[in-house]
């Protein structure tokens, strides 16, 4: 079962607009999908597609490599987020322990208590 959207469209033409119409008049358009028409795909199937993948595979780099690469990415950025603690946790701290002397923050309830 169909149903219907309210998209807003401008009128075809500027003879409509002419005739009254305004730009932002709302056009109903349909939303059924037995009105889709259906598409042929075997032929990807016919032409081999397994050959194909196993062709592209066959050329691309190897799992061994991908995966040390993402590895050799994720120990980069553990450094770079382990230099930067380094270099600004005082500073991290410091706009903390002043949030708190104000009354708020996650540090407040610390000095409370």
């Amino acid at each position: 079962v169909g149903s219907s959207h309210h998209v807003p469209c401008a009128p075809r033409s500027r003879a409509a607009a002419e005739e009254g119409r305004m730009y932002d008049e709302a056009v109903y358009l349909p939303d059924d999908e037995d009105q889709v028409p259906v598409e042929d795909l075997s032929w990807l199937v016919a032409e081999g597609a397994s050959a194909s993948v196993s062709e592209l595979c066959a050329s691309g780099p190897s799992a061994t490599l991908l995966l040390g690469c993402l590895l050799l990415a994720a120990a980069l950025l553990i450094v770079a987020i382990r230099a930067a603690w380094a270099h600004y946790g005082a500073d991290i701290e410091d706009f903390y322990r002043a949030v708190a002397a104000d009354g708020g923050g996650p540090l407040a309830a610390a000095q409370v208590g």
